[in-house]
């Protein structure tokens, strides 16, 4: 996926390819392989209601050190970087070439995040997040939510790009045992 300067906080044609929440119990995990050239790229998974409401999971940097992130909406849509930041977690030298598994759980009315270098080994990287701030209530609209690849340059131009492994869904409302 390349990495483009567009953002799905606003208009444009981001570098973005979604799949619908269907439940309020489940996970999505993606297996990625990308490595910032600057604290401006940032490449992911992101739970999206629309361009002022949703979280962002990626991987970036800050300075010289790589990091995963975890990013909130801002409300002005008309500014490449309007996210906040929640969590920054350091990887460490050894992982930066290794496959990042990151992965959102939907908990009900919270989600987790979490990341990995070994499948099954999750290191959290916040978890009760306020999954109501992407409700049709607070965010507006009715379509709600999905889970998408998510790669960016915050308005910057940038030759890089990112290979996704896999992508895997899974749902477990307790309506559909």
């Amino acid at each position: 996926m390349r990495v483009r300067p567009e953002t799905c906080s606003g208009s444009g044609n981001p570098s973005f390819l979604a799949r619908r929440q269907q439940h309020l119990q489940g996970s999505a995990t993606v297996a990625m392989r990308f490595r910032p050239e600057t604290d401006n790229e940032k490449v992911g998974i992101t739970i999206f209601q629309n361009e002022t409401h949703y979280y962002f999971l990626c991987r970036s940097r800050e300075g010289n050190a790589a990091v995963v992130q975890l990013l909130a909406s801002g409300r002005d849509t008309s500014a490449a970087s309007s996210m906040n930041l929640i969590a920054s977690r350091t990887i460490p030298e050894e992982f930066h070439d290794k496959t990042l598994y990151l992965r959102i759980e939907a908990e009900g009315n919270v989600y987790s995040f979490l990341y990995a270098f070994v499948p099954g080994e999750w290191k959290l990287v916040r978890d009760n997040v306020d999954a109501t701030f992407l409700s049709t209530k607070i965010a507006g609209g009715f379509v709600g939510c999905m889970y998408a690849l998510y790669a960016t340059s915050l308005g910057e131009p940038s030759s890089n790009q990112a290979e996704f492994e896999w992508f895997e869904y899974t749902g477990d409302d307790q309506v559909y045992r």
